[in-house]
């Protein structure tokens, strides 16, 4: 929405349905699906509030998945960035997860020639920052993606 009390509308909505976890994970999926320049700065913030845990498997679903399938802005620098440290991030924390979140990137030679290069220089960044020992799916699947 572009209404000029988005933001504070988000923040009443998340102080609302932070206390219910189906409540707390849709208002986590609706930060994450946003089209505005700034929903990379609203996902950076909610990890910091409380009651995110980057560890709980609903709350980094439902906050870092929607962005997988967010046309708009994954395919950005910004959001091509977001997904290389996210990614790295995340993999110690929940393989699962991770590997739908680099999902996105699996038709990475299939892309349009001036986001290939791109695409693939994050995958290879990831590669060199998921340890393969502790995480061997991600590992894993990353190469495949690169090969």
């Amino acid at each position: 929405s572009n209404h000029p009390k988005r933001i504070d509308l988000m923040n009443e909505i998340r102080d609302d349905w932070k206390e219910h976890l189906t409540a707390y994970t849709s208002y986590l999926a609706i930060v994450s699906s946003g089209s505005h320049d700034d929903v990379f700065d609203l996902i950076a913030k909610e990890e910091t509030l409380s009651p995110f845990k980057i560890e709980h498997p609903n709350h980094n679903r439902a906050l870092f998945m929607p962005m997988s399938a967010n046309n708009k802005m994954l395919w950005t620098e910004q959001g091509i960035s977001w997904m290389e440290e996210t990614v790295a991030r995340l993999a110690p924390v929940n393989e699962n997860t991770t590997i739908k979140l680099v999902a996105a990137f699996q038709q990475v030679n299939n892309l349009a020639d001036d986001l290939k290069p791109r695409v693939k220089q994050a995958l290879q960044k990831m590669n060199d920052s998921v340890d393969a020992e502790q995480c061997p799916s991600v590992a894993g699947r990353i190469k495949a993606y690169l090969n």
